[in-house]
């Protein structure tokens, strides 16, 4: 049983609008495909899983890789880095550093 690319699409999309650490970080994206699949697969030691993944109907995780890259906004890398930005700014606020 594997699953096709066509039912991986829409998966993916409500994965990474529901779970916001999965925009950033493709592994995971990849566990939360994985534990809607087949979440049994995630009990398995990782060399079992790594030998017999497509056994299991899992997709490879470049195919994964690939769909968030297609369904992702180009520049949302950016927006993250600039919220980042703006925090990191709030922060350090009024601080005051000593030269080293």
């Amino acid at each position: 049983m594997r699953t096709k690319i066509k039912d991986l699409e829409p998966m993916v999309i409500d994965i990474l609008e529901n779970y916001p650490p999965s925009r950033t970080d493709d592994y995971r994206l990849y566990l939360k495909v994985i534990e809607r699949i087949n979440p049994e697969v995630l009990r398995y030691p990782t060399y079992n899983f790594l030998q017999g993944f497509k056994i299991f109907g899992l997709p490879n995780w470049k195919t994964i890789e690939r769909i968030r890259r297609k369904v992702q906004p180009a520049d949302f890398r950016y927006n993250v880095k600039d919220e980042y930005m703006e925090y990191s700014q709030e922060l350090t606020k009024g601080a005051k550093y000593e030269k080293i």
